[in-house]
């Protein structure tokens, strides 16, 4: 499984554009996704906080990246990490086929992988 989450408590807006990526990966890929929500105090509804990709595979990484690509480029406030194993790499300092590759080792290894969202405007 790989985890989306972000640093910090995630607001409503984060939310939102969690959800916004949460659906550009189910129109766009075949890939399984639970949310996970957290109650937030004054807001009507509970806020998504992570999203877990249950069905990650060698050959739905590509379309995954191109997906945060997009959605990255939607949200331009966003940088992404990922950490493999309690090692951190930050996308935006690797290639695209850099980037694809550590998730290619981290699934073959069965390892686990969390993408983790920073708001840079906070």
């Amino acid at each position: 499984m790989t985890k989306i989450t972000f640093f910090q408590t995630p607001t409503v807006e984060d939310s939102l554009a969690l959800t916004r990526f949460k659906e550009l990966v189910v129109e766009n890929t075949s890939l399984s996704i639970l949310e996970e929500k957290e109650e937030a105090k004054g807001a009507k509804a509970d806020l998504v906080s992570a999203i877990d990709i249950l069905n990650l595979t060698l050959s739905t990484i590509s379309t995954l990246i191109t997906v945060i690509d997009f959605w990255q480029s939607q949200y331009p406030k966003y940088s992404i990490k990922i950490d493999i194993e309690g090692n951190t790499y930050t996308k935006e300092n690797m290639s695209k086929g850099e980037f694809e590759e550590a998730l290619k080792k981290a699934l073959e290894k069965q390892e686990q992988v969390t993408l983790k969202i920073k708001s840079e405007e906070k």
